[in-house]
């Protein structure tokens, strides 16, 4: 649904690029033509410059482009050059203005038309606000792929400026204020500039749809989907609101004070209406949501009664198994041959490995059921206990080296198995090296605690990464090096139990590093 919900704002950044490069040709065609209702589609109105009509075309086909960003090169290069051609456009119109110079810059193209179409004393030469809405449009274009660290696109923000001018003058035209759309000498903007300057600036805040302001109204929470309903609202029904005021006023001759009363309980009731259909919206999703969440509980607790039964049944024959391998192996030592010893060592080996599997699904089950008991853990005192009890189950000559680590909140006995389990893994994968060697350190990044552990082992193929946190997945053979293959699985829910990430990076036959992120609590920040 989100990937559907994103490939169409991406589809709808470019149909908003079509009908402004449309209408910046038909303007062009009108001039050429001399056809008053495409220039001016409001008689008595300022027209569209040409230059403006000009910048329009550029504009549409750089965004047009630039939403693409897996088009040639070359496409991307011709994207930006047109809207360079558009800043150096604006830039000169509004330095002229400033310098109080005529640049002619927007009087190129059909001069003698413009000189002779004038609207009273007003000529319909670029306007200030036309041109500064240009400058800051080609701006947005430029950096329209650019992205902060912190996932925010600053285009999306100078759009916004953007469209304000463009809505400001076509609430302009609608409310019939003067001022706003052509007898003013700085803001003679025409009705179908301001609507090329709003679609234009629509298409660059839909140009990232999954980034910075658009990221909160493409997901699919709960948020974004009222976002979805209530913007648009918040954006029209005042106009229209707003509208069927003043024309109640021109045309029933309704007194200031009962218009403004009739305005205000006209919008008090809509939003009321919009707020109870949200509500009512919300209320349903999170019902949903909350009988999901009771389900999935359900299954996962009878999943694990399950597996808790089923690997404890297992136990007793299992024990019978290697019982009865012993006493054959014990009573008919003198009568087997050499095939027969094997086979009852193999019996034996395979019961061991058995068990162990065993024990790790019984841990693994036992994660789900078990509630975090938090305090304050200091990993240098963990990891000496860590050490010390791998060096008494697996004894090693690896040299571990250990920086000064840092504190951090969580359940002690379960990091103690995290830690363990990866020391243990770091220690068994490297342990076929002449010089085995484990690094681990502790870093705090941002509001996050990051544990490294870095060995010069077996390593892994990136490409199988994805598997390493699965339950009974392995990347080597059981020959090379033993297991269970739910080691790292363990890790992996005690790390997401205490609301952290692990991953790991590798390359074959150059060791490998694991880290996991844990988050500070607010006495560490």
């Amino acid at each position: 649904m989100k990937r559907l919900l994103l490939h169409n704002t991406w589809n709808r950044s470019r149909a908003f690029a079509a009908p402004v490069i449309i209408i910046g040709f038909l303007v062009l065609v009108s001039w050429a033509f001399d056809i008053e209702f495409i220039k001016r589609p409001i008689p008595g109105l300022v027209a569209m410059n040409p230059a403006t009509a000009v910048c329009f075309i550029l504009s549409g086909v750089s965004l047009w482009l630039l939403t693409n960003r897996t088009q040639p090169q070359k496409r991307l290069d011709f994207g930006h050059i047109s809207a360079f051609i558009v800043l150096a456009i604006a830039l000169l119109k509004v330095g002229g203005i400033l310098l109080e110079v005529d640049t002619y810059v927007d009087s190129v193209l059909f001069y003698d038309k413009l000189e002779k179409d004038l609207i009273g004393n007003i000529s319909n030469r670029m306007a200030p606000n036309t041109a500064v809405a240009f400058l800051l449009t080609s701006a947005a274009l430029l950096i329209l792929n650019y992205i902060t660290k912190g996932n925010q696109v600053p285009s999306q923000f100078i759009a916004l400026g953007v469209g304000m001018l463009g809505m400001l003058s076509i609430l302009g035209y609608l409310y019939q204020v003067k001022v706003f759309y052509g007898f003013l000498e700085y803001l003679p903007m025409a009705i179908h500039t301001a609507v090329s300057f709003l679609l234009l600036s629509l298409g660059i805040v839909f140009a990232q749809p999954q980034k910075g302001l658009m990221r909160e109204f493409t997901s699919d929470y709960s948020g974004a989907k009222t976002a979805r309903i209530l913007i648009p609202a918040a954006i029209c029904i005042p106009a229209i609101l707003g509208f069927l005021r003043l024309y109640s006023a021109w045309k029933l001759s309704i007194s200031i004070e009962l218009g403004s009363a009739l305005l205000i309980l006209s919008i008090i009731i809509v939003f009321l209406m919009l707020i109870w259909f949200s509500t009512r919206m919300l209320n349903r999703e999170d019902a949903l949501r909350k009988e999901a969440e009771e389900e999935t509980q359900t299954v996962n607790q009878q999943l694990e009664a399950f597996s808790y039964s089923v690997a404890h049944d297992m136990r007793a024959p299992l024990r019978a198994i290697n019982g009865y391998a012993q006493m054959l192996r014990e009573d008919y030592e003198n009568i087997l041959d050499d095939e027969g010893k094997r086979i009852i060592s193999m019996i034996t080996t395979n019961s061991v490995q058995m068990g162990r599997l065993i024990d790790d699904l019984l841990a693994f089950s036992r994660l789900g059921r078990k509630e975090i008991q938090r305090s304050e853990v200091d990993l240098n005192e963990l990891m000496e206990d860590v050490l010390s009890d791998v060096q008494k189950s697996t004894p090693h000559q690896a040299k571990i080296v250990v920086k000064k680590l840092h504190s951090v909140y969580g359940d002690y006995n379960l990091l103690h198995q995290v830690v363990h389990n990866l020391v243990a893994n770091a220690v068994k994968y490297s342990s076929k090296r002449e010089n085995p060697r484990v690094h681990i350190s502790t870093k705090i990044d941002d509001k996050n605690l990051i544990f490294k552990i870095k060995d010069n082992g077996a390593g892994f193929d990136m490409k199988y990464a994805d598997k390493l946190f699965g339950v009974f997945q392995r990347l080597h053979m059981q020959h090379e090096f033993e297991g269970t293959g739910v080691g790292l699985a363990i890790v992996h829910r005690i790390i997401a139990k205490h609301d952290g990430e692990i991953w790991a990076k590798g390359q074959v036959n150059q060791g490998a590093t694991f880290y996991f992120s844990l988050p500070l609590n607010h006495h560490q920040l």
